[in-house]
């Protein structure tokens, strides 16, 4: 709405009315947020992520043995710290 209110130099309000009087539908806030978050641009690439890769490992393994759960049961892992 911001965006035709500045196109068309009328006022946010001027847009809204004009929606409202011909019962036009608005986005949701949750189809507004997606569409708002689409347009962005990332804020890491896969070339810096995959040259880390070998050191993420280590580091998630060393977090994992020192202080993660372990179950046969379990899929996934917990960090709990219990030393007081």
């Amino acid at each position: 709405m911001r965006d035709i209110a500045t196109h068309y130099k009328v006022t946010l309000d001027a847009v809204v009315y004009f929606m409202r009087k011909y019962k036009i539908v608005r986005r949701s806030l949750k189809e507004a947020s997606s569409k708002s978050f689409a347009r962005k641009k990332p804020s890491f690439t896969q070339n810096s992520v995959s040259n880390r890769t070998k050191e993420l490992k280590a580091i998630g393994t060393a977090l994992c043995w020192a202080e993660g759960y372990k179950s046969d049961k379990a899929n996934n892992v917990d960090f709990a710290n219990s030393d007081p």
